[in-house]
């Protein structure tokens, strides 16, 4: 008889269950020599996992670095509705240890929220176009002007790139308080005090950078989140 297996007396034995393959067997995937791959894979895919969760921590940390930053000590700029803040060191120092992408999100974030908070808010939209900018700028310099080099080679780098970026938030400032809020020619009494905040952020950075930089465990962990 055909459907299962007979004992002695005649009785039937059910066949066991046919199972091809269990389940985990069934998704394992083989390379072109035919060997497994799938932990391989399985592993690749939770460490970009981590590393994506690690970069979205870091760049909500610095943009609530650069929130506070700023926030601590505003001083108001006379004639141009502004204020003077600390927030540039941490903007750049961000952008020296996370790089270019990550640190514009956490700068321009940050910085924007700052000037909503303190009652700036006609500054916000510019703010945070600026202060990205500034951000990507500076981490995009440093990363291509730096390279491997370390000691005096490497602060020259991170040196022009804070001088170039925060130029370009001094000037950036500038056109949005002439053309955006009416100002106009009377713009030019807050580019003095915007490059004042600009060499402080410049000290401030170096120095930040120089400290952290010097950890092993801190490269490290920021070279997962570039």
């Amino acid at each position: 008889m055909r459907g299962g297996i007979h004992g002695g007396r005649g009785e039937r034995i059910p066949r066991p269950p046919f199972r091809v393959f269990s389940r985990p067997f069934s998704r394992l995937a083989l390379s072109a020599g035919g060997a497994p791959r799938y932990n391989g894979e399985r592993k690749g895919v939770s460490a970009m996992r981590r590393n994506q969760t690690l970069r979205i921590v870091m760049i909500a940390l610095f943009a609530a670095l650069v929130c506070v930053a700023t926030m601590l000590v505003p001083i108001p700029i006379p004639g141009s509705g502004g204020y003077a803040n600390a927030g540039d060191g941490i903007i750049l120092t961000c952008a020296f240890l996370m790089g270019p992408v990550g640190a514009a999100f956490a700068s321009g974030i940050g910085a924007m929220l700052a000037d909503l908070l303190l009652g700036y808010a006609a500054f916000a939209p510019g703010t945070l176009v600026i202060k990205a900018a500034v951000a990507l700028t500076a981490g995009a310099l440093s990363s291509r002007l730096r390279g491997q080099r370390r000691g005096a080679k490497a602060l020259g780098a991170l040196l022009v790139s804070g001088i170039a970026a925060e130029a370009l938030m001094v000037l950036g400032y500038f056109l949005y308080e002439a053309l955006l809020m009416g100002a106009g020619v009377g713009a030019l009494g807050g580019v003095a005090a915007n490059a004042g905040q600009g060499a402080a952020g410049i000290v401030i950075a170096l120095a930040l950078t120089a400290l952290l930089d010097g950890s092993a465990e801190f490269r490290e962990l920021m070279d997962r989140v570039r």
